[in-house]
């Protein structure tokens, strides 16, 4: 796990957008979902990178899924900082990350 420390909204420049979700004040069990375009692969290896920060005592947990197969979970306080993930999708076919 790479530890990151942007300095501000501009460590996403390079992607050009991010997405943010509070946790603050929300009732527990609730849920965000971000699905992902169809994606079509011909079964060689690719891969998704993304950045998250799990930081503070309402932190649920973060999924990245196809259909019903867990591919990557963390959950809970992770400290106040950065981390990098990169979860392999192999996969042939046309599917979605969600």
């Amino acid at each position: 796990m790479s530890v990151l420390q942007p300095t501000s909204d501009d460590f996403f420049f390079f992607a050009g957008l991010y997405f943010y979700i509070e946790a603050t004040g929300r009732i527990m069990g609730e849920t965000a979902s971000l699905e992902s375009p169809s994606i079509q692969s011909n079964g060689n290896a690719t891969c998704m990178v993304f950045y998250y920060h799990l930081y503070g005592h309402s932190i649920g947990s973060l999924r990245v899924k196809v259909g019903d197969q867990v591919l990557w979970q963390l959950s809970g306080n992770q400290g106040n900082s950065w981390y990098k993930a990169t979860v392999p999708l192999n996969f042939d076919g046309i599917y979605r990350v969600g």
